[in-house]
């Protein structure tokens, strides 16, 4: 199946600081623009390991988990 750079690939949910709680859409172009940017700062290549400690909720832990999924 093919995807386009505007399909939706997550759906994050806000908590509603400045106004009622909302689903924040995030673009497939803008979680593989955020995956390669990661990357670049961290060599998969190496045998290092990493310690995760963000919530699965939050924007960079689905970043690094979606980068961990498909390295």
């Amino acid at each position: 199946m093919a995807l386009d750079d505007e399909d939706s690939a997550v759906i994050i949910y806000t908590s509603g600081t400045t106004g009622q709680p909302k689903g924040a859409e995030l673009h497939n172009l803008l979680t593989n623009v955020a995956a390669v940017g990661v990357l670049y700062d961290l060599d998969p290549t190496r045998p290092d390991t990493y310690l995760l400690a963000a919530p699965l909720f939050h924007s960079l832990a689905l970043t690094c988990v979606r980068n961990a999924a498909t390295a």
